[in-house]
C-alpha cells in the first residue's frame, strides 16, 4: 500500500493531475493505417438500443470488460501495462491526462453518483508493477517482442505502447483493439498475448489517446454508423491516397467504376490498397437506424462524440478548412434558398460527449449489490 501510494503522489506531481481517471490505479492485431483502428464488425445484434456508435455487443469477439474480484468486490477491470521503460516515459503523464478527460465526463469517479464501475489499474505481479514484455526484447517498430513471464497469467493485460517517428520522419499509426476480446474466440493460431493494445504515436496528444480508449471500452466510430448518410456527406476522394489506391487498383485490372465503390464501401479492399479510407466504411451491422427527419429537430446522431473524426481528418486540412468542397466528411445541414444542398464543418472535440459517457454507464454500470456486498465482507 505505501509503495502504491507513493507512486500515486509522484504521478500526481509530474502530471499536475489529482488522480488517476477511474480508480485506485487503470490492459494484437495487426495495427491499422495512420492513426484508424482496426477492427472485425461485429454481427447484428437486436440489444443495439442507443443511436451513438455502441460497438460491444456480446458479440463473440467484441465485449465489455469482464467484472473481476478487486478490493473485495466485483468491478469491471481493465488491467494494463507500458509495453516498455521508452514506453512508460514517454506516456507517463498524457495517458493518465486521457483518462481524466473520461472521468470528468463520466462525472468523477466510479461509484453509485457518478453510475459506472470501470477501473483501470496497471499490472502487478511478484511485488512490483510489470511491463508488458521482457526487457530489452521490445521493438516499436514492429510491436513485437518477449512476453514478460511475470504476466503469464494476466494474458488479458492491455498494452499500452509508444510509436516513436521512423527514420524517415513519418508518424506511425494510433490504434486500438476494440473491447474486451474472450481467448476462447481467438482461432488457434492467434496468440492471446497482446490482444487488447493501444499504440501511441502522438505522445502529448491527450485527445487523441482519449480517442483510443474509447475503442479500448468498445465504441466505434459514429461517422461509420450505418445510418450516417443521412446527416453525413462522405467523399471518400478527398482523403489523402485516394488517387493513388484507385490508380494501384485499375492497374490490377479492376474495373474504374468498380474500384470506386470498392474504395468507399469495402473495409478489406481499402486495406489492401492501403487506403485510409478503411475507418470511413460504414458498418452494416451497426447501430440501429436514426429516428425522424434529419431536417427537423435533434437527432440521436451524436455529432459531439470523441468518436468522430472531424472534417480535415486524414486530408490536406489547409485546403479543407479553405472549401469544405475538398473535406472528407461533412455534415448535412438542410437545403439553402437556391435549392442546393448545404453543409457544415465538422469540428474536432476535446472530451468524450454526454453520449460517449452514457455508454460506458450502460456497459459498465454501477450495480448497488456489489456495494451491498462489499460492506457485508468488510
Amino acid at each position: 500500500m505505501r509503495v502504491c501510494l507513493f507512486l500515486l503522489i509522484i504521478l500526481s506531481w509530474c502530471c499536475l493531475v489529482t488522480a488517476l481517471s477511474f480508480g485506485n490505479d487503470f490492459n494484437g492485431s495487426i495495427p491499422s493505417i495512420l492513426g484508424l483502428t482496426n477492427f472485425a464488425y461485429p454481427t447484428a445484434s437486436s440489444n443495439i438500443d442507443f443511436g451513438y456508435a455502441d460497438g460491444v455487443v456480446n458479440t463473440d469477439y467484441h465485449q465489455p470488460w469482464p467484472l473481476v474480484k478487486m478490493y473485495k468486490a466485483s468491478v469491471h477491470l481493465i488491467r494494463y501495462c507500458y509495453a516498455d521503460q521508452a514506453s512508460r516515459d514517454a506516456l507517463y503523464c498524457s495517458f493518465p491526462a486521457a483518462e481524466n478527460l473520461w472521468r470528468d465526463a463520466l462525472g468523477g469517479r466510479p461509484g453509485k453518483e457518478t453510475g459506472y464501475n470501470l477501473h483501470l489499474a496497471q499490472a502487478w505481479a511478484a511485488g512490483g508493477i510489470q511491463f508488458c514484455y521482457a526487457e530489452g526484447t521490445y521493438d516499436s517498430k514492429t510491436a513485437q517482442g518477449t512476453w514478460n513471464w511475470k504476466l503469464h497469467d494476466k494474458q488479458d493485460t492491455l498494452v499500452v505502447a509508444y510509436r516513436p517517428v521512423d527514420e524517415k520522419g513519418n508518424m506511425p499509426a494510433t490504434s486500438a483493439s476494440l473491447g474486451y476480446t474472450l481467448e476462447s474466440a481467438l482461432l488457434p493460431w492467434q496468440n492471446p498475448q497482446a490482444r487488447h493494445y493501444m499504440q501511441i504515436s502522438n505522445k502529448d496528444d491527450k485527445v487523441r489517446i482519449a480517442h483510443e480508449l474509447g475503442h479500448v471500452f468498445g465504441l466505434l466510430h459514429e461517422h461509420q454508423r450505418s445510418d450516417r448518410d443521412v446527416v453525413i456527406e462522405y467523399r471518400p476522394e478527398n482523403i489523402a491516397g485516394y488517387a493513388e489506391a484507385l490508380a494501384a487498383a485499375i492497374n490490377d485490372n479492376v474495373p474504374e467504376a468498380e474500384a470506386r465503390q470498392k474504395l468507399r464501401d469495402d473495409v478489406s479492399f481499402c486495406q489492401k490498397y492501403n487506403f485510409r479510407g478503411s475507418a470511413y466504411v460504414k458498418n452494416a451491422d451497426q447501430p440501429a437506424p436514426i429516428m425522424g427527419d434529419p431536417t427537423q429537430g435533434p437527432l440521436d446522431f451524436d455529432f459531439e462524440s470523441l468518436m468522430i473524426y472531424p472534417s480535415d481528418a486524414q486530408t490536406d486540412t489547409a485546403a479543407c478548412r479553405a472549401d469544405i468542397s475538398h473535406c472528407p466528411i461533412v455534415r448535412r445541414a438542410g437545403t439553402g434558398t437556391d435549392g442546393k444542398p448545404k453543409f457544415e464543418y465538422i469540428a474536432a472535440k476535446g472530451k468524450p460527449s454526454a453520449k460517449d459517457a452514457e455508454f460506458v454507464r450502460k456497459h459498465y454500470a454501477w450495480r448497488d449489490e456489489d456495494l451491498g456486498q462489499r460492506r457485508k465482507r468488510s
